[in-house]
């Protein structure tokens, strides 16, 4: 099948679809000539993707990478017929599959927001802790798929490192650059920290 078929052939794939169940449209695969996205208007997403006479059918999730731990996209493959004949393929083989792989996306992708959120917070609440240092404190932040990493440099040489793990509800934390009096009062002050958590743990 050449390129402008396929093109014309995923056209009408979605034609069919929307004429069972509404809502289908068709796309340019960005990046790849040979592709084709099939997109629902509820955001569930397909890909085709023609490979000689063949062609594959395969689950997409078209909001950046996976979530994490989320099951694997579902696919199918079969010969490069008509559109009646891969749509019906899609529906009968494929269609149901995505839908509750796709849910499971979505609830995955909705923990993960609302972690990212937690860890930004304590973050924030981390440079709060140090706003009062005079002019010459910066701050950056970097996020990652299981952390938040926030530095804050209050001065020549002096900065504090805090890592938020997963749930947003430990940090590891890194001070460099303080005298040795400022790191032994730090030390002190940890340990109090320490100390009441424990006290607080045991008598609650």
């Amino acid at each position: 099948m050449e390129q402008p078929d396929f093109v014309r052939l995923a056209g009408q794939v979605a034609e069919l679809m929307s004429s069972m169940e509404g809502g289908w449209r068709s796309e340019q695969a960005s990046g790849w000539a040979a592709a084709a996205r099939l997109v629902r208007d509820d955001g569930l997403e397909l890909v085709l993707i023609l490979d000689g006479r063949s062609i594959t059918a395969r689950g997409a999730w078209p909001y950046g990478p996976h979530p994490r731990y989320g099951p694997p996209a579902p696919q199918i493959t079969m010969v490069a017929r008509s559109a009646e004949y891969v749509s019906g393929h899609i529906r009968r083989r494929l269609l149901a599959r995505h839908e509750e792989v796709f849910a499971q996306w979505r609830r995955l992708a909705a923990a993960a927001e609302a972690e990212q959120r937690r860890r930004s917070a304590a973050a924030a609440r981390i440079a709060a802790a140090l706003a009062p240092v005079p002019a010459g404190h910066t701050r950056t932040e970097t996020q990652d798929a299981q952390s938040t990493t926030t530095v804050s440099r209050l001065g020549p040489g002096v900065s504090v490192r805090a890592t938020i793990g997963p749930s947003g509800d430990t940090a590891e934390l890194s001070v460099t650059g303080l005298t040795g009096s400022a790191a032994a009062e730090l030390c002190a002050h940890l340990a109090r920290l320490t100390q009441a958590a424990s006290t607080t743990g045991a008598t609650g």
